[in-house]
């Protein structure tokens, strides 16, 4: 009763640790040399991955991991996570993405998709019987898909943001 008579002025923070539901893992680094920033929160039903460069978040992305009908039973990954047949860095195609917010730009829109569901695949593959829904929110400083223009550093950048996620996993 006396701390609502008596608020603490403003600016005044007093952090007290408290349990709380949801785990959170979070992590950073250098993708095309912009500080990106990766946050995951793990609810009963959702999987929720931030990743930001620079404070922003202008889409999000979802892909549901349940009623997958792909099974990897029987399948042998080598430490690449190549089965043999060249395609271990391919997204899983039973694995559909679709935009909730944002993405209002094609280029953005189509690298968050393919974003999203590569990372969905690589949940399933380390968990397969994982079925939540994988929500990302992105905020790129700079997305260009366009392979014609500077296909090796958007591809580096794809794999660098890869790397730092599954970091964070």
């Amino acid at each position: 009763m006396s701390e609502v008579l008596n608020p603490r002025p403003a600016g005044e923070v007093t952090a007290q640790p408290t349990p709380y539901p949801t785990p959170i893992k979070q992590a950073a680094g250098l993708v095309n040399d912009i500080h990106t920033d990766i946050m995951t929160l793990n609810f009963n039903d959702k999987i929720i991955l931030t990743i930001s460069q620079e404070g922003r978040l202008a889409q999000w992305v979802q892909v549901p991991l349940t009623g997958s009908s792909f099974n990897f039973a029987g399948l042998k990954f080598d430490q690449e996570g190549d089965n043999g047949d060249g395609d271990g860095l391919l997204p899983r195609s039973d694995l559909t993405a679709s935009t909730i917010l944002g993405g209002t730009i094609a280029e953005r829109q189509t690298f968050g998709r393919l974003l999203a569901t590569q990372l969905a695949s690589a949940i399933l593959t380390r968990n397969p019987e994982e079925n939540r829904t994988l929500v990302v929110g992105l905020g790129l400083k700079n997305v260009n898909v366009n392979v014609n223009v500077d296909g090796d550093n958007n591809r580096r950048m794809f794999f660098d943001l890869i790397d730092l996620v599954l970091s964070c996993l």
